[in-house]
């Protein structure tokens, strides 16, 4: 294991069956969580994420061998960020329309001599959110930046 930064993705959007929860799914792990709003789904998914990295390295695996999400998901993450609007562009009260969002963050695995195998994670400072073509064709939806 290096000590390379390695960007995770994870896709969150609301839970397609049970009302007022979102999903978050980490695509570089196929892990996936849950919770009571966005930023809570958001929040959720990287616990998942830093419980599945600390778990396989206590266990002496390489957290980035685990199988990716499907090509689909990917696809879903590769057209967002092709029309995605950043977070600072979205007003708070508009997030309850929100139908994709998309969040990165680095992992720095430990060195394999080091001491401590806690990995660093880091949260960009913005993250992408994309809302349902209906908003953005009506003129409520902010423009591309």
């Amino acid at each position: 294991m290096d000590s390379e930064p390695r960007t995770v993705w994870i896709l969150v959007y609301p839970a397609p069956d049970v009302a007022e929860q979102w999903v978050a799914h980490c695509l570089d792990f196929d892990v996936v969580t849950q919770g009571n709003s966005l930023e809570h789904a958001l929040f959720m998914g990287r616990e998942a994420v830093d419980v599945v990295v600390k778990s396989d390295l206590e266990a002496g695996h390489d957290p980035f061998e685990r199988n990716q999400a499907p090509d689909e998901d990917w696809d879903r993450l590769f057209h967002l960020l092709k029309h995605a609007v950043p977070m600072r562009h979205i007003k708070r009260e508009d997030w309850p329309h929100v139908r994709l969002a998309a969040s990165s963050y680095d992992v720095v695995m430990p060195v394999a001599s080091s001491s401590d195998s806690t990995p660093n994670l880091a949260m960009p400072e913005a993250w992408m959110l994309s809302r349902v073509q209906e908003q953005r064709d009506s003129g409520s939806f902010p423009p591309h930046p």
